[in-house]
Order: structure tokens, then C-alpha cells, then sequence
């Protein structure tokens, strides 16, 4: 019964989750808010002195520029687009996953048979061996007053379940899958069964094990889920998925290749994953975009590389395995994200595997200013971010972090009283810099002022969002 309301739950999510891509605010903009000049020299608190004041004219008109750029990119998206598989979610949840009449019905002996065909030859009496493949999970289903009813009972090539809202509209969810696949297999995937048994001559508890699930997942190379409602597509996800070797016997990172391919659309919206993989070399690579009707809201690529160095060691203690994980450690990456095609950010970390220590080392030295602002300087010499104003003469803004500073006090006796004594404790920031010199803290560079509007509708999104799922 778990199993199957985690199956069940599973075909739910992959098809609604793509509407995550992104959610707008439904209700009107507040009124746009002109950005507040800077200080003559360039500066504003916790900025340094600059270029003069054609500095501050630069730096004004690409303030309003980043306001303007995420004022329409938030203006783009609203959250009542997905308002229709808001409300169907919970419907399904509430009356469908949640109930116990489509629980103990012919899905379960479905189910049950399908899994009876995942069984495979075994030369122990204590192992059973299944292979899951969708093949074998294959029919068509609806909904009816108390309980799934199995609607075709001849060959489908699909997985078929048909629901009915509360207003009687017709929503089916199919899942198709293709026949070819790729075996893979890890000992982390068994369930071992056993008894717990005193053993008075030890003093301690045995373990007798009677039974242990070998599951051998057959992934397919193809996957097709589609979500309609009274005929019309609400969601649609195409995946494409290679792995090599075919056969994987246990999953090594330092043998195993694989890339993903994803093209979904919800909403009017698109969200394409061109590519996501991971190379046998460390080598990860992704390409996404995320567009709304013909228009590319969004895209990112990334690309990074890291040394694995796999362990297949085990601790048992009785019949439970604990397997070492395998030690990933980055060495570089590079991202880059185009936001509107009027914002493109680059960003770029070499020597990757030095910063755990770096930022150990930092926060180490938190009271020492001298100590702190070198080691930040070891870090920001790791990475390279800036961001190129498309619009605004291709300007570009460079990020990194800088010191800052909160007041601390301690009581220190002095031989007849407690004196409270301040000290400074440092923490990293990140900052703004410009190419005439100037340079800002997130926090002066963004100010409210400036960004007022724009907060006001990123809080006024994220409420929308949060009365969609919350209804």
C-alpha cells in the first residue's frame, strides 16, 4: 500500500511540478518608483569615493536600468497562470491520493501483478531479484465512485488515469515510456528482511536474514507524460535519458556517463533542459531555457568539473549497510545566465576546492581585521562575476565580496568591576564595482529607495504564490 501511494504521488509530481518554473503576481503593479541619485563623489554609505560626477550619472542610469529589468522580467510571469493546476492538484491530493476507497481496488492488484513481472530467476532462496521496468506497469485507469476501475483491458502501450474534478471536467494523465532502456543496479537500492533474534551465549541480538530485495531499475532511454483537461493539454514533458554503460552493475561516478534532455510546457510556458550531464571525467555541464509564448525569458549555462574519488566501503552493524559516499571535490565552474537578453551575468570559480578551507579559515579570523580581509581576498581571487548591461552601452558591474563589520561586547573584570568592552566581528558582503572605481555593498547599492517597487512586487509574487498553493 505505501508503495503504491508513493507511485501514485510520483506520476502526480512529475507532472505538476514543471508549473514551479515560475510564478508572477496577479494583482496590479504598484506604481513605478524613480531611482534616488547617488552622492556627488560616486558614493553612497558603504560605497567608496569614485569618478566624480559623471561617474554618479553612470551609475544612477544603470541603477534604473537593473530596475527596470527586474520590474518587466517579474511583470512577465503571474501566479494565476498556473491557477488551473493549482486547484487540480489539491482535488487529486484531497479526494484522490488522501482516500482510502483508491487505495485497496484493481489498482492494487494491477500493481501487485506488475511487480510480478519484475521478478527475476535467483540462485539464492533468500534473495529476490526484480527488474522495474515500465513495461510492465502498462493499462488504463479511472476514477470511479469507490475506487480505480481498469477501463481497457487489452494491450496499451501507456499508463492511463482519468479523473473527474469537481466540475466535471475530464483529466487525464498519461505516462508512455519506451522500450528501450538501460539497466542500473546499486546495493544501495536493496531492502533487506530479517529477524531480530537474542543470542543468550553472546549477550547480544543476532539477526537472521530471511529475505533480501535486489532492484535492478531498467531506465528508459524515452519518457512522455502529458496532462490534459477536457481535451486541452494543461502539461506536457518530454525526456530523453542516456546512460553508459548499459549496464550498470553499481553506480561509480568515475565509469558512468549520462545526460538528460528535457522539453516541458506548461501554461504557456516552456522550459527546455537541452542538456544536463555528467561526464565519467567529472565534467557537468546544463543548458536551460525558461520562455514564456515565443519570448526566452531566461537562460543558463554552467559548466564544471570536479574530481571524484568513488568508495565502495561498508560498515554493517547487523543487517544494516552503511556505504561510504563517494568524495566530490569541485575544481572549477562557469556560469552564465541571460536574463531578457538586457541582463547577461558571468561568473567563473577556479581553484574551487581551496574555498571550504578558505571560508573555515575566515570565519577563524573574525576578530582579527588584518587576517580576514586577506584570506577574503583569497577568495574573491577564486572568483570572477560581473554582469554586462545589455542596454545600458554594455556597462559592466563586477561582484565580490568585502568586509563588514557588526559591534560586540564582552565584561571583562578589572579588579574591582566589569568593564564592557566592544570589539568588531567581521563577516563577508557581497559588493558592487564600477568601472569609474566606485563601489557599493549589496545592501547601499540596492537601496530600498531606489528598489522600492521592485520589492514591493517580489513580496507581492511571493503572497500571490503563497495564496495559490494555500487555497
Amino acid at each position: 500500500m505505501k508503495q503504491l501511494k508513493i507511485f501514485a504521488s510520483a506520476l502526480l509530481a512529475l507532472t505538476l511540478s514543471v508549473s514551479a518554473v515560475s510564478c508572477g503576481d496577479d494583482d496590479d503593479d504598484p506604481a513605478p518608483q524613480q531611482p534616488a541619485a547617488p552622492a556627488d563623489n560616486g558614493g553612497s554609505e558603504g560605497g567608496s569615493e569614485g569618478g566624480g560626477s559623471n561617474g554618479s550619472v553612470d551609475i544612477y542610469a544603470q541603477k534604473a536600468y537593473l530596475e527596470e529589468t527586474a520590474r518587466e522580467f517579474l511583470n512577465k510571469v503571474h501566479s494565476n497562470d498556473f491557477q488551473t493546476l493549482a486547484d487540480l492538484g489539491k482535488y487529486i491530493s484531497e479526494n484522490y491520493l488522501d482516500n482510502d476507497y483508491y487505495g485497496d481496488s484493481e489498482l492494487t492488484d494491477w500493481f501487485n501483478a506488475a511487480m510480478d513481472l519484475c521478478l527475476e530467476p535467483s540462485t539464492s532462496n533468500v534473495v529476490t531479484k526484480y527488474l522495474i521496468q515500465a513495461a510492465n506497469f502498462l493499462g488504463e485507469f479511472e476514477a470511479g465512485q469507490y475506487g480505480w476501475v481498469k477501463k481497457n483491458t487489452g494491450a496499451v502501450d501507456h499508463l492511463r488515469f482519468t479523473v473527474y474534478d469537481g466540475s466535471r471536467r475530464k483529466n487525464v494523465l498519461t505516462v508512455s515510456a519506451s522500450k528501450d532502456f538501460t539497466k542500473v543496479y546499486d546495493e544501495s537500492f536493496d531492502n533487506v528482511e530479517y529477524d531480530r533474534i537474542w543470542d543468550y551465549y553472546y549477550y547480544q541480538y543476532r539477526y537472521n536474514v530471511y529475505n533480501t530485495d535486489k532492484f535492478t531499475i531498467a531506465v528508459p532511454k524515452t519518457i512522455s507524460v502529458e496532462l490534459t483537461q477536457d481535451g486541452t493539454v494543461l502539461a506536457k514533458t518530454d525526456a530523453t535519458i542516456s546512460i553508459s554503460p548499459d549496464n550498470v552493475t553499481t553506480i561509480n561516478l568515475q565509469q558512468i556517463n549520462a545526460k538528460v534532455t528535457v522539453d516541458a510546457t506548461v501554461a504557456g510556458y516552456s522550459v527546455n533542459v537541452s542538456e544536463a550531464s555528467w561526464a565519467s571525467n567529472g565534467v557537468v555541464k546544463t543548458t536551460a531555457t525558461v520562455s514564456k509564448g515565443s519570448e526566452q525569458l531566461l537562460s543558463v549555462n554552467t559548466t564544471a568539473n570536479a574530481t571524484v574519488v568513488v568508495s565502495h566501503k561498508t560498515t554493517q552493524t547487523g543487517t544494516e549497510i552503511e556505504l561510504d559516499e563517494d568524495k566530490i571535490t569541485p575544481n572549477s565552474a562557469q556560469v552564465q545566465v541571460d536574463i531578457l537578453g538586457r541582463v547577461k551575468i558571468n561568473g567563473s570559480a577556479s581553484k574551487a576546492q581551496n574555498l571550504v578551507s578558505l571560508f573555515d579559515e575566515l570565519y577563524d579570523n573574525d576578530r582579527n581585521e588584518t587576517a580576514f580581509k586577506n584570506t577574503l581576498a583569497s577568495i574573491n581571487s577564486i572568483f570572477d562575476v560581473k554582469a554586462v548591461l545589455v542596454g545600458s552601452d554594455n556597462a559592466e558591474v563586477r561582484c565580490n565580496l568585502i568586509a563588514a563589520a557588526d559591534e560586540h561586547y564582552n565584561y571583562i573584570w578589572n579588579g574591582s568591576s566589569y568593564e564592557r568592552v566592544s570589539y568588531d566581528r567581521f563577516y563577508p558582503t557581497p559588493a558592487v564595482n564600477f568601472s569609474d572605481g566606485t563601489s557599493y555593498s549589496f545592501e547601499s547599492f540596492f537601496d530600498e529607495a531606489t528598489f522600492r517597487g521592485v520589492t514591493n512586487l517580489a513580496e507581492s509574487l511571493k503572497s500571490s504564490f503563497e495564496r495559490l498553493v494555500s487555497k
